[in-house]
Parts: C-alpha cells; sequence; structure tokens
C-alpha cells in the first residue's frame, strides 16, 4: 500500500480534496497496513466469503471503532459506519461525518459519506456486483443496527448474510512490533495517570478532581483517556458495599478524606491501542485489613503471572491458585476475583476471558457466554484483573496490569510498581 497524500473523498453526492499533508495524523507503517490488508482477505479466503461489511461506532467508551481503526486508520464520533472490504477489489469506507481533518486520517482512499450509512455500502456492494454474494458482518461490541440490516436483506435479497463476532478478532490476537510499541506508549500513558494522582489527589479534593487528574495526564502526553473508572472510598466505614466493583464511570460529588482508597481501572489508548492498569492508592497509612489484602492480590498476581506464558493456558494458572490452601479458602469463602482478559480491543470479543472466583461479584450475575480456555500465543497482549473483598464483603482492593506475552516470563507493559502506594 501506497499512502497518498491527497484523495477525493463523495460527500453527500459532492466531491472534496482531502489533503493528508495538512493533518498530519498518527498512523502506522504502508507495510504494516498491508500486513492487515493480507490477512483480512486470507480470512475471507479461509471462510469462502466475498465480502466483509466491517462495522462500528461510538459505543463502549469509544472502543466500537475498533476494528474500522485497525483497517483504515479512520474514525468519528457520529453514525454507525461500515467499511466494505470485498476479496476483490477496493475496499471504502461508507460514514456519516464529514470533517476533511478527520477524513484525512484514513489510509482508505475510497471515503462515501451520507447520513444512511448503510445506503452507501449498499450501493457500493452493487457495485462490486455482490448482489449474489457471500457477505459477513462483523460487529463489535454492539450489534448492527435494525434498520440497516433490514436495509441489506430488502435490498440485496439474494445475498448470503452471515454475522462474525471472535473469528475475526482472532486475525489480530498476535502482535507485530508496530503494534508492541503502541501497546508500550499506552502502557507508560496509564503508569504517568496513577503517578498524577498520587502526586496531586490531597484530602479536601472532590471525586471530580480525582478524574480530572487522571483525564489531564493522559491527554497532556498525547494520549486518548478511553477506559477511565476511578472511585475513592473509606477504608474503615465503606460506602459502596457490596459491589466488588466499586470503580465508577463518573465522579460522585464526594470529598476526599485521610483514611480513603484511592482504586482506578485506567485503560488509556495510543493509536486506538490500550493497556489497562489499576494500582491501589490510600489517603495516609493503610489500614491492617487492606494491607492483607494486597499482600492476597499480590500473591495470586506471581502465582498467576508465573504461568501466564506460551504454550500454557487456565489449567496452569488455575492449579497455580487453587493448589495453595490459602487462595483457594479465599476464593471459596468469596473474596476473590481474578480475571484474565485479552487486549485487542475490547471484550467479550476481544480474544480468551478467563476467570477463578465468583464472577456474580462483579456483574451480578453468571455470565458464562464470556468465558473461554485459554491458550496463550506469543505477542498477544492480555490484563490481569485481581478484586479481593473485605472479610465482611463491604470494602474492595482492585490490582491490574497488562501484558505481553512471550516464551518466557510475560513482559510487563505498566511500570508503575506493584506497590500500595500511600500518599
Amino acid at each position: 500500500m501506497t499512502i497518498s497524500p491527497k484523495f477525493e473523498a463523495k460527500i453527500g453526492g459532492k466531491t472534496i480534496t482531502i489533503d493528508r499533508e495538512k493533518c498530519r495524523w498518527n498512523r502506522f507503517s504502508d507495510a504494516e497496513y498491508d500486513r492487515r490488508h493480507d490477512l483480512v482477505r486470507n480470512f475471507m479466503r479461509e471462510k469462502e466469503l466475498d465480502c466483509l461489511l466491517i462495522g462500528g461506532g461510538e459505543i463502549h467508551y469509544g472502543k466500537g471503532w475498533t476494528n474500522i481503526r485497525w483497517v483504515s486508520n479512520y474514525y468519528d464520533y457520529a453514525a454507525y459506519a461500515y467499511v466494505v472490504f470485498p476479496l476483490e477489489g477496493d475496499p471504502t469506507i461508507c460514514c456519516w461525518f464529514n470533517n476533511p481533518h478527520d477524513l484525512a486520517a484514513s489510509v482508505i482512499d475510497d471515503i462515501r459519506a451520507d447520513y444512511d450509512t448503510s445506503k452507501i455500502a449498499v450501493n457500493r456492494l452493487k457495485e462490486l456486483g455482490l448482489e449474489k454474494g457471500k457477505i459477513a458482518v462483523v460487529e463489535h461490541c454492539t450489534s448492527t443496527p435494525r434498520e440497516h440490516y433490514e436495509t441489506f436483506l430488502k435490498q440485496l435479497p439474494d445475498a448470503k448474510f452471515q454475522f462474525i463476532f471472535e473469528d475475526f478478532m482472532r486475525i489480530r490476537w498476535q502482535k507485530s512490533a508496530e503494534e508492541i510499541e503502541r501497546l508500550e506508549i499506552a502502557g507508560e500513558l496509564g503508569d504517568l495517570a496513577i503517578k498524577a494522582i498520587a502526586t496531586k489527589l490531597r484530602p479536601g479534593m472532590k471525586e471530580y478532581d480525582l478524574f480530572s487528574i487522571a483525564y489531564n495526564s493522559i491527554l497532556a502526553n498525547g494520549g486518548e483517556p478511553r477506559l477511565m473508572l476511578l472511585a475513592s472510598d473509606s477504608m474503615r466505614d465503606p460506602i459502596r458495599a457490596p459491589s466488588v466493583h466499586i470503580q465508577d464511570i463518573r465522579p460522585m460529588p464526594r470529598t476526599i478524606q485521610s483514611g480513603d482508597i484511592i482504586v482506578q481501572e485506567i485503560g488509556p489508548c495510543y493509536d486506538s491501542y490500550e493497556c489497562q492498569t489499576g494500582k491501589p492508592i490510600t489517603m495516609g497509612e493503610p489500614t491492617d485489613t487492606y494491607k492483607e489484602m494486597f499482600d492476597i492480590a499480590m500473591k495470586v498476581y506471581h502465582k498467576a503471572t508465573e504461568q501466564f506464558r506460551t504454550g500454557k493456558g487456565d489449567s496452569e494458572v488455575r492449579n497455580a491458585i487453587m493448589n495453595d490452601s490459602e487462595l483457594a479458602r479465599i476464593v471459596e469463602q468469596e473474596r476473590l476475583l481474578l480475571i484474565f482478559h485479552g487486549m485487542h480491543g475490547v471484550t467479550p470479543h476481544d480474544g480468551p476471558v478467563y476467570s477463578i472466583g465468583p464472577v456474580y461479584m462483579l456483574a451480578g450475575g453468571e455470565l458464562p457466554h464470556l468465558f473461554h480456555p485459554i491458550s496463550l500465543k506469543p505477542n498477544t497482549s492480555h490484563t490481569i484483573e485481581i478484586w479481593v473483598r473485605t472479610p465482611d464483603f463491604k470494602g474492595s482492593l482492585f490490582l491490574a496490569e497488562s501484558l505481553l506475552v512471550t516464551d518466557d516470563a510475560p513482559r510487563r507493559l505498566n511500570k508503575y510498581p506493584l506497590q500500595l502506594t500511600a500518599i
């Protein structure tokens, strides 16, 4: 692929010139996009498909754009969009938002914008002669809008449509050197956010300040603050019980006090590559209960990650935890939850997801459809998340970071110390 400095986009029946040189967005190398497009076409050959309709939109912390960004570098914040990606012929972006600056980010030249993106997709499929083609709709985080699917069936009644989820994500699991570089930058952004909280947050501030510190740190260092779940709570008199997941997407109107614990689940993105992390911070000296909970979390972390390498999987991780009598007892008491999940966009279509402990502590109900066996491959990225509850179930501590699988010990993508930080 050779990415030209200028191209023509079709916007609402008009053609406009897009100058990439005036809008210097980050993007991967031409060779990297060639690699990705080859993977897509090989996937279609394997599945005997004529075309993919790769869909996405602004949902789930903006991650609904993950697959579109991966093949095109394009995303916006408006209507549900598609990339029509044929086995034979050039791909086309079907979008609604027509800001030339955003269009310039795309590495695909054929961009067509209209409010009804399904209509653009249908017209392109007809151009390609795929009225009777085998077409797979690639969904992510959300289902295709009903009215769009009805349009596809009505306008292309002889086409053979199917929907794919995790199968498509599999081609993205093993990362290239350029992708790993982005993951490392995203990991550093998470570290900077936690360091900023530890440096700037003080008793008397509001949870609004907590969120502001984390967001500003990521933005100021060139990242996208996608996943941001934060919370403060008293170590001695918690208010967020009984849920183990005390992190929240929005701040409470609460004043942070001495004796609080600050819990974060932060997932900054860099060029759409995310590394989730979370390191507990206490306002003042942690209580003995929280020291004990952190020690439990660290024991789980080390036992689990010792097994987390190429060729191993969920059985080795489970055995490492459950063969330890202390940890097995804590799991049985429903005080411990461990989750590993792929870090390629967002769960549940994001790779293997595995848990030890009662997941209803987190979700309010069993979610067996999310969890799959792990078979670890090199250069795949994963997040380990550990929740430990107080014996009375009124408080919770959270520890997380992202890892890259290698043949030896996993590479930590986050470098912030594995410690219970007191400020």
